[in-house]
């Protein structure tokens, strides 16, 4: 009886190995669950099949004594993945991969063709998130501010997941975002081209991120993902503070509103980047700030030619003075000067000093005006060159009360400006360079001082004006890198341009 049982159990096992060993015979295997086997005879192969109804992380593997070998193969037959000993110690294949949905094998030998055994196979799925937000600007979530507020909830499923956020402002102001919860996120804010205007890790130890940027109007996007490794949930939340006041976007009167623009990186890898210009409109902004200025700034990549245009003709409305600082990079146009926006990249890019007059021009006539250019060839927009290239000559230098403007000075910036009352402060001539020297650009470094400095307020008002400022700088820089003549173009009349209280 007993050789008659060790017969039928010979039997037995000879026909399942007979019933798995190919492709189109494999066993079907669940998901999440283990099964007994064996590789008898010696040769013997076993085939077992899958079916994944969604996308997710799956693992096989063997457990035993047996020195298996594993692969995973797809619906048509292709080998995926192979894998044959865990460890020295431990002779089980193990295969971790992250599977779309459909039908998989996984194939089990024995490392030596000559040997048998038992093992155990074992298998676990677990399926991907469904995406709550869609992970390209194409496919963002729409969001819409409600008292300037917006609110939603997201999952960073899995790994490397990324969701993106889209909302669009009417005006400009000032956009923060950030995320509450326990899932450490990074967050980043992209402009209608998708250029990164800012980004932020963590707040402190507060693993949440938190950015702001002073904006236009226009379409914005968001993208909130895990730092690392990270996955969970979260919550981000949006505050837009208008620059202007809502319901007719114009300023309260007797606002003084400031338009501040600093680039020290451009987009185009082909322009150099500079290093004191941000460092400029925040030293100017704070002068203005505790002055009761409402200030707008522009640095870096925001600071585009359409972003720049736009928020001339946006924030001014309204405004009884309206002050326009450029720091950055500077060339001509011919006879004409110019600056350059982040995205520069080309003449057609740059903003010149025809398309700056245009956007000006749309400012009321009560409003007073006042530009200052710390960037170089500058002078170029108070007078231009009458043979082409950058002016061997500025036409207008003088401080308010001296000698009446060149009457020689032709197709004049400054003179042209279809607006009353109105200063033009440059860096230097048409044909030099704006220096930077230490933390800021020498020019705006010495209006920091005239602002700063009570001997500057020549009439002892208490107030300083651009005029008055403007002393700080007039006697020039010279170094070794060369020569710096600012400039001043008054057309103002006999009142100060009163800027800072000091």
């Amino acid at each position: 009886m007993k050789l008659i049982l060790t017969s039928l159990a010979f039997a037995s096992l000879a026909g399942y190995a007979a019933a798995n060993d190919t492709l189109a015979t494999a066993e079907s295997f669940n998901l999440n669950s283990s099964k007994s086997c064996a590789i008898n005879p010696a040769g013997d192969v076993d085939f077992f099949r899958l079916n994944l109804t969604s996308r997710g992380d799956f693992v096989v593997n063997s457990t035993g004594t047996t020195d298996t070998y594993g692969q995973l193969l797809n619906s048509s037959g292709t080998v995926l993945f192979s894998h044959d000993d865990v460890s020295s110690n431990n002779r089980n294949f193990s295969i971790r991969a992250t599977l779309s949905a459909g039908t998989y094998y996984v194939k089990v030998r024995h490392y030596r063709t000559t040997s048998t055994g038992d093992y155990v196979l074992v298998n676990a799925f677990t399926p991907t998130p469904s995406d709550d937000h869609g992970n390209t600007v194409a496919a963002a979530t729409r969001l819409t501010l409600s008292s300037n507020q917006a609110s939603r909830s997201g999952v960073i499923g899995v790994i490397g997941d990324i969701d993106v956020f889209a909302v669009t402002l009417s005006q400009a102001g000032s956009l923060q975002a950030g995320t509450t919860g326990s899932t450490d996120t990074v967050g980043a804010l992209l402009n209608a081209s998708s250029v990164q205007l800012a980004s932020n890790d963590d707040v402190g130890s507060n693993r949440n991120f938190s950015l702001s940027s002073t904006v236009t109007a226009g379409t914005y996007y968001i993208t909130v993902r895990g730092y690392g490794s990270a996955t969970g949930s979260y919550t981000l939340n949006l505050n837009f503070t208008p620059t202007t006041t809502p319901g007719g976007g114009t300023n309260p009167p007797g606002s003084k509103v400031a338009l501040l623009v600093g680039i020290n990186d451009y987009i185009s890898p082909t322009v150099n980047d500079l290093g004191a210009c941000v460092n400029d409109v925040n030293d100017i902004g704070a002068k203005l700030i505790s002055s009761g200025w409402r200030v707008t700034k522009l640095t870096d990549r925001q600071a585009t030619k359409a972003a720049i245009r736009s928020a001339i003709k946006t924030l001014s409305t309204g405004a009884s003075q309206f002050l326009f600082y450029y720091s950055g990079h500077g060339t001509a146009i011919g006879t004409m000067g110019a600056i350059c926006p982040a995205d520069t990249t080309n003449a057609a890019s740059l903003l010149s000093d025809t398309e700056l007059r245009a956007d000006l021009a749309t400012i009321s006539t009560s409003t007073k005006i006042s530009l200052v250019f710390d960037s170089c060839n500058s002078g170029l927009f108070i007078g231009r060159s009458t043979t082409g290239g950058p002016a061997p000559v500025i036409r207008y230098h003088r401080v308010e009360g001296t000698a009446a403007p060149d009457a020689r000075a032709t197709d004049l910036f400054a003179r042209s400006l279809s607006v009353n009352g109105y200063v033009v402060i440059t860096g230097c001539r048409g044909n030099q360079y704006s220096y930077e020297v230490g933390r800021n650009g020498w020019l705006t470094g010495r209006l920091v001082v005239g602002f700063s400095t009570a001997s500057y307020d020549r009439n002892n008002n208490r107030l300083i004006s651009m005029e008055e400022a403007f002393a700080a700088a007039s006697a020039g820089y010279s170094s070794s890198s060369g020569r710096q003549d600012p400039q001043l173009f008054d057309g103002n009349g006999t009142t100060q341009y009163e800027v800072i209280n000091r």
